[in-house]
């Protein structure tokens, strides 16, 4: 057997076992992570730092946002629909469940001014930037003695 056909058959090898991982019976829908990572977009201009995150199907459930160490991390939980009566997904991939996303911010921000919208399906996260502090001058008089 060749590199290649030895390489062809280890990648068929892989594809099934993929396969395998990431769908079930017939009957069963397809793998979907535990914790959903939301598309975003992030963007800075002189005065702010914004983030912009896909989060669709949040009616009125908390959104909690926390800034550590210059990243900000958004937590949440998208509700499942509510069914009346029996349903067999062949596959899921609407994200619902939790979701969690940690960015870096590009910038140093002032997390006690930001400004949160959620509009169309879209959380928008405004941090006004934090200006640097401007140095002091210190006069010290040097006597002799």
């Amino acid at each position: 057997m060749g590199t290649f056909s030895e390489f062809d058959h280890l990648h068929e090898h892989l594809e099934k076992m993929w396969d395998r991982l990431t769908s079930g019976p017939s009957n069963h829908p397809r793998f979907r992570p535990a914790v959903v990572e939301p598309a975003t977009d992030v963007y800075f201009t002189d005065d702010a730092v914004t983030v912009v995150m896909e989060i669709g199907g949040m009616r009125g459930q908390d959104v909690e946002l926390s800034i550590v160490e210059g990243r900000l991390t958004v937590r949440g939980e998208k509700p499942a629909p509510h069914h009346h009566g029996e349903r067999v997904y062949t596959q899921v991939e609407i994200g619902r469940g939790p979701f969690e996303r940690t960015v870096p911010l590009p910038v140093p921000v002032d997390g006690d001014r930001m400004t949160v919208r959620y509009e169309d399906g879209l959380l928008e996260i405004t941090l006004p930037r934090r200006q640097p502090a401007e140095a002091q001058r210190i006069r010290v008089t040097v006597s002799r003695g």
